[in-house]
């Protein structure tokens, strides 16, 4: 969908409520500017996306939000952003801060959870962030769901290395380096360090199902309602 288009689009669908605002060195706001180099898909309605000048320079980036109510926001930065997508869906909010700069990435944020990136960071090529699993591993014996979605707090002066992966539930403080290839899918409480490896354990005795979280939480408490209801009836 070019710029323009999507122009129209949001001045001809005022129902929608779907905002572009930059907000200006002086404080001040304008809707719907034009930003070189990113592409707007927006598919929902109360969405707002939000610049600070002087606005990064994109090259090759699109911020998608299919649902309602979620917003993105970046702040002002000196530095470029490349190869980059930003995808959102219903409730949820990307906020990066003051000084981004990324060399290629893709941030997925869903299950109205929140992915925030602190001021200076800087993230090289393939960097991956994702705040579900897409979908819903259970436990075999109750078939309660496991994995909920998580939020992902990324602090201030945090050099990301190439194809470094951020799950859900991902915290890291500030001045950290996370290598090449490192996957960070828990709370990390160190400061000013080089991170490496996976930072994860596993666990047995489960399965997994095809439908997202939410979904698949919203059927597993209704059956157990259910079950509640009629052994109290039974009684």
């Amino acid at each position: 969908m070019s710029f323009i288009k999507d122009i129209l689009t949001f001045k001809t669908k005022k129902k929608y409520n779907n905002k572009i605002v930059l907000v200006r060195k002086d404080g001040s706001l304008r809707l719907f500017p034009k930003i070189s180099g990113v592409e707007f898909i927006i598919n929902g309605k109360n969405n707002t996306v939000e610049f600070e000048e002087p606005v990064p320079e994109f090259t090759n980036c699109k911020v998608i939000i299919n649902g309602d109510n979620s917003n993105f926001i970046i702040k002002k930065s000196n530095y470029g952003l490349w190869n980059t997508c930003f995808k959102l869906y219903t409730n949820s909010t990307i906020k990066i801060g003051k000084d981004f700069s990324c060399a290629g990435a893709l941030f997925e944020c869903s299950s109205g959870r929140n992915i925030v990136i602190g001021n200076d960071c800087m993230f090289s090529d393939h960097i991956y962030l994702r705040t579900d699993d897409g979908h819903t591993i259970v436990d075999c014996e109750t078939g309660e769901p496991l994995n909920e979605p998580k939020d992902i707090n990324i602090g201030n002066h945090v050099w990301a290395c190439y194809s470094a992966t951020f799950l859900k539930g991902a915290k890291v403080l500030n001045d950290c380096v996370i290598a090449a290839y490192a996957i960070i899918n828990k709370e990390l409480n160190v400061s000013s360090s080089i991170i490496t490896g996976i930072s994860g354990r596993g666990r047995g005795n489960i399965s997994w199902n095809r439908d997202e979280y939410i979904v698949y939480n919203y059927k597993f408490n209704q059956k157990r309602m259910k079950n509640d209801f009629n052994n109290f009836t039974d009684i």
